[in-house]
């Protein structure tokens, strides 16, 4: 798992490993007018869509932040970072995969929802077997395993969430489940939040959709490529019909 810490308004240099980003102003808060970083003043995109960063000005008012994705192993040097460095706002998210499929004979499927069981807003998926099928930035979530063989399975579900110190995950193991039964780990806290049914249902389907390349549970934008084995030049274009094959072979790689 990944963290993304943010920290805003920020001044100076970032540290190693993390970068300058600048945010929109909203409602309330005071900012600089300045060129916009994404369209570089046109307020146009490459492809001549309108720039959403600056809503096609190319100028609007930017907080400059501080944005910093890491692994637990950095932990330690972002929280000396924010002791050293008190920030002004800071928040921390962590980055979370929905992936799996099935095999022949196996198959397995990691699934990410909310605190009672909701479906999470995903900004990102690859359609690709095994990969990362929808991504999502969260504060904190519950995520589902489950593995099988030859339909004999079994699965857990952890409550997942961003420690105290705004630079570590609390992992929270609350049940463990099979397809008759489910057993509870830690009462406390899964009294407080909801059983998933229906990510578990989703995690147990996944599990067993051959060479699976699109997210079963998840909204907003997330892959959607056809499952099923591929072979040849298919296989290397995401799943979808290669483009070498000439016009009318299917997906547009253009788009």
């Amino acid at each position: 798992m990944t963290l993304n810490t943010q920290i805003v308004p920020f001044a100076g240099d970032p540290p190693p490993g993390a970068m300058v980003v600048f945010l929109p102003v909203r409602e309330g808060q005071a900012g600089e007018e300045t060129q916009c970083p994404v369209c570089e003043g046109t307020g146009k995109l490459p492809r001549g869509a309108e720039c959403r960063k600056c809503g096609g000005h190319g100028k609007a008012q930017f907080l400059r932040a501080l944005r910093w994705e890491y692994n637990l192993s950095d932990s330690a040097r972002v929280q000396e970072f924010l002791r050293e460095n008190p920030p002004a706002k800071v928040q921390t998210t962590i980055r979370l995969h929905e992936t799996g499929g099935g095999l022949t004979n196996t198959g397995h499927a990691t699934v990410i929802c909310g605190l009672h069981g909701e479906k999470l807003r995903s900004f990102w998926g690859r359609s690709v077997c095994g990969g990362p099928h929808a991504t999502f930035y969260v504060h904190a979530a519950l995520v589902i395993s489950y593995r099988h063989h030859r339909g004999d399975g079994h699965g857990d579900i952890r409550l997942v969430a961003v420690g105290d110190d705004h630079a570590s995950i609390t992992e929270i193991p609350l049940w463990t489940f099979d397809g008759h039964s489910a057993i509870t780990l830690a009462p406390d806290h899964a009294e407080r939040l909801t059983y998933p049914t229906a990510a578990i249902d989703a995690a147990v389907q996944k599990s067993k959709i051959y060479h699976c390349r699109r997210a079963v549970y998840a909204d907003g934008v997330f892959a959607d490529g056809p499952s099923g084995a591929l072979r040849g030049a298919g296989a290397a274009f995401g799943g979808y019909p290669s483009p070498l094959k000439g016009p009318g072979a299917g997906y547009d790689m253009s788009l």
